[in-house]
């Protein structure tokens, strides 16, 4: 009986032993198991966050870029500031009066589109011809790049000569009032008609051709407070003559002051150039050398990005701002 006993409580304790040994491993591997699934969870739980930084930072994004397309749309419309000129380059100068209404975000109308695809890009200059009208001629020759020159009345004989070298090199002369002088042409419709055929009338006398092409001194949508006429009447006087005005869409800003950065005006034309018609604002003005310094990169950022230069004609799909009366 003792040796059964002795037996049976051996094996009792190797059992024991195996019963512990069991447990022993499945904790060991219930353990691991927990790890790895903490591990995993961890993963998940970085992946998340993650995301969720990515979908916040690409929301940022979207919100800066519809900020930057709001205050693009207001300087386009709001922002040209004409310069005055030096009394050589020009026969008649006014400083721009600022508008003491209240600033409010001009929407422009709907983007012209064509069916074909292609993208255009157009160079206009205004206040012209100047002492930097020659430079600005050069460059487009090296580039052999054709512009639209909307310009003021000057009749002494330097001018008269620039006005035919425009013309000659087979870019546009287009009108942009004869005084430049908000308050004069601005005052009555008939102040503004006696100016539009004053400008008309010496282009016709360049160019054998009457022009059919105009831009307001400040643009369609401006609120200048020496205006004493209706816009709305303005463009209505001017359809009624067979002539399409023009605003723009891509501004350079350098009607914002004299010879300012180049590199400035450089970035705002490549971060602009997102319409299929791309009407670009530059100045050809005796204070805004830096225009023509940055010209030859802003004429290389268009065809940088694959846009065909064009004149604008009658052909030309009209890009114009709200007008507010």
């Amino acid at each position: 009986m003792s040796v059964n006993k002795r037996k049976r409580k051996n094996i009792v304790l190797l059992s024991m032993f195996a019963v512990t040994v069991i447990l022993l491993v499945f904790c060991v591997v219930f353990a691991f198991k927990l790890g790895s699934l903490q591990s995993q969870i961890d993963d998940l739980k970085e992946a998340r966050a993650l995301k969720l930084q990515m979908e916040v930072a690409s929301a940022n994004a979207a919100v800066g870029q519809e900020e930057t397309k709001v205050a693009q749309a207001t300087d386009g419309q709001d922002g040209e500031n004409e310069p005055s000129n030096s009394q050589n380059e020009s026969s008649a100068t006014a400083a721009p009066e600022q508008s003491t209404e209240p600033d409010e975000a001009d929407v422009p109308e709907a983007e012209p589109t064509d069916t074909d695809g292609t993208r255009y890009v157009y160079l206009t200059f205004d206040d012209g011809p100047s002492k930097n009208t020659e430079r600005i001629l050069t460059i487009l020759d090296q580039y052999n790049v054709k512009a639209t020159f909307f310009v003021n009345g000057r009749e002494d004989a330097v001018n008269m000569e620039r006005y035919r070298k425009i013309a000659d090199a087979g870019h546009t002369l287009a009108m942009h009032s004869y005084s430049h002088d908000y308050e004069k042409m601005y005052a009555c419709m008939e102040a503004f008609v006696e100016d539009y055929e004053r400008i008309s009338a010496l282009i016709e006398s360049v160019t054998g051709e009457r022009p059919t092409l105009y831009r307001f001194p400040g643009g369609s949508s401006n609120k200048l407070s020496v205006r004493k006429v209706s816009m709305t009447a303005l463009a209505d006087f001017l359809h009624g003559e067979g002539v399409e005005y023009f605003d723009w869409n891509v501004d350079t800003t350098d009607g914002e002051g004299p010879n300012r950065d180049p590199a400035v005006l450089i970035s705002n034309v490549a971060n602009s150039l997102k319409n299929e018609h791309n009407v670009i604002l530059m100045h050809d003005a005796g204070d805004h050398d830096t225009t023509v310094d940055a010209l030859p990169s802003i004429i290389q950022t268009c065809i940088d990005q694959g846009l065909t230069f064009s004149v604008i004609s009658a052909d030309t799909p009209a890009v114009h701002h709200t007008i507010s009366d």
